[in-house]
């Protein structure tokens, strides 16, 4: 945008918050990032970078639970209690009721954020009368909110190259995750929030394996211990989803190792088997042939392009 119309724009496309700066001047020049995303069920998910603002909440009639992650710089939140808190890179999981007033003040600021309708979430909310008191609380960086965290960042990282279908199956983990990670928390506990708080386990647990598909130890117990829960429970979440974890394992490696062994790149099948998660190339070759059929040289042959009746022979000699 043309320095002078800049502001004005970045002000109208943030309708759930009232932005501004210290003064005219900052105006003139204002420089600033976004990139948006915007689901279909009314949650976004966005990765700002911009020059220093104060932010105004509860100025729309949206109701809706902030989530946030602190990439650089600070934010300083004063709420309308005049209590006050500053994030950075190293706090928490930021989470804010954006109903509520209340002022921020950013220095120098990147950040992810993702908002979820308070009607998807609100009776998580009533069962933890004291987490959101303020309209501001702070979500330790372990079990379903740091797995959230991560997967904020990953998803600003990725920026552009997602498309369409590959953002949306993202969000919808992202709010998965960020229900569970309400969830999780020990401030009362509602029957009610269960269901979800499963949903966001298996969701987390499936997200963990991808991330962990190369690490040869990966084991329910690790899986259980990063989103938070019993081995035993789960394996029920999984079972309710009519799937076992060893086999969504096993499917995730297999995946992943057909699509390099399809790629142009031409990796070494040493070098898939260790990227896999198998301890040496000989049992990944077994596992490999006893789930596809054909060992690893003979389905990277019959993914080749070039005469089919060729890559046919290939195959049965090999």
């Amino acid at each position: 945008m043309p320095a002078a119309q800049r502001f004005e724009f970045w002000r109208s496309i943030h309708t759930f918050i009232d932005v501004d700066v210290s003064g005219q001047d900052a105006r003139k020049n204002f420089r600033a990032d976004l990139l948006l995303h915007i689901a279909d069920d009314g949650a976004t998910f966005g990765r700002v970078t911009s020059d220093d603002v104060v932010t105004r909440f509860a100025r729309s009639d949206d109701e809706y639970v902030m989530f946030g992650v602190s990439l650089s710089g600070t934010a300083t939140f004063t709420t309308h209690s005049d209590a006050r808190r500053t994030v950075n890179p190293l706090s928490g999981l930021a989470v804010i009721d954006g109903s509520r007033p209340m002022t921020t003040v950013t220095k120098g600021i990147s950040h992810v954020y993702l908002t979820v309708p308070t009607a998807r979430i609100g009776h998580i909310l009533t069962g933890k009368t004291g987490m959101l008191r303020d309209g501001f609380c702070e979500i330790p960086q372990d079990g379903l909110a740091g797995l959230l965290m991560s997967h904020l960042v990953w998803m600003a990282r990725q920026g552009e190259r997602l498309d369409k279908p590959s953002t949306e199956v993202a969000m919808k983990a992202a709010v998965d995750l960020a229900i569970g990670a309400l969830a999780q928390m020990p401030d009362g506990h509602d029957p009610a929030c269960d269901g979800r708080l499963d949903q966001a386990y298996h969701a987390a647990a499936c997200r963990y394996i991808q991330l962990h598909v190369g690490h040869p130890d990966l084991t329910a117990e690790k899986i259980a211990h990063a989103v938070g829960c019993s081995r035993a429970h789960l394996f029920k979440v999984f079972a309710r989803h009519g799937q076992a974890v060893g086999d969504v394992v096993r499917a995730e490696r297999f995946g992943r190792a057909s699509a390099l062994l399809a790629s142009p790149s031409a990796w070494p099948i040493e070098q898939v088997a260790l990227a896999c998660g198998f301890a040496s190339p000989s049992a990944f070759t077994r596992a490999f042939r006893d789930w596809s059929g054909a060992t690893p040289s003979a389905f990277r042959e019959q993914m080749r392009p070039g005469d089919p009746s060729q890559r046919e022979t290939s195959v049965s000699q090999a």
